[in-house]
């Protein structure tokens, strides 16, 4: 699901490393992974919707909705492509969908200690009991990973409303153990996590559909060339 790899450094120009489709709970997900800094974001975002817009990259318009989710409203078929967006300091993801109900996290390890007052602070009772007894780098990595898997419920949900993160219980699987009733049908989410080979730690949250939903729009110009990342190993 992504590039494995730490990449050498690329301008900012250059930011879009690698695209791969996949589909995850009957939803078709082109996912991006991006070397970048902030400073980076709108201009990689502006390229990576471009190859499904037939369009300069100058000329796309991606809107923000008031509650944060982002997305290109007027594509070659005429319905909104959904994004959902992560970065950590020096790495971007995107993924691109016609779900909207998405969403995606990324934390880097390295920000663990600034990031577990947080964490400890959004951690409910089901949760603590599913990491009780954990050695302390294993409850340090489970905690990391119940926060996206949170964070990315919490951002997926938010083409609804955004619940706060205390409502939020997860375990570490791909099933939540209970959603606020925003979310509809618990049994209707799934949380997929992945791992860079950096030691990011990630997850995508989508409602799941009974028939497929592709996104139907790809680049159909001239594909994507191969970057020199291309090679690279890669794991899931």
């Amino acid at each position: 699901m992504f590039l494995r790899t730490n990449p050498p450094q690329q301008s900012v120009t250059h930011a879009i490393l690698e695209r791969e489709q996949l589909t995850l709970s009957n939803v078709q997900i082109d996912s991006w992974l991006l070397q970048m800094d902030e400073s980076a974001i709108e201009p990689a975002l502006r390229n990576i919707m471009a190859k499904y817009q037939w369009r300069r990259p100058e000329s796309i318009e991606v809107t923000r909705s008031a509650s944060g989710r982002t997305y290109l409203r007027e594509d070659v078929l005429g319905r909104p492509l959904y994004l959902g967006i992560a970065c950590s300091a020096t790495l971007g993801v995107v993924i691109v969908s016609r779900e909207a109900r998405i969403g995606i996290d990324l934390v880097s390890p390295h920000d663990a200690d600034r990031l577990m007052p947080a964490i400890e602070d959004s951690i409910g009772v089901q949760e603590r009991d599913l990491i009780a007894g954990l050695s302390p780098a294993a409850r340090r990595r489970a905690l990391l990973s119940i926060w996206t898997r949170k964070r990315a419920l919490q951002a997926a949900n938010a083409v609804v409303e955004q619940s706060p993160l205390q409502s939020i219980a997860v375990g570490l699987g791909e099933l939540a153990l209970d959603l606020p009733a925003s979310f509809g049908w618990l049994d209707r989410w799934r949380v997929h996590g992945f791992t860079l080979r950096g030691g990011e730690l990630g997850s995508i949250a989508v409602y799941t559909h009974d028939q497929l939903l592709v996104i139907g729009a790809g680049d159909r110009r001239s594909g994507l060339k191969k970057t020199a990342f291309a090679g690279y190993e890669r794991r899931r």
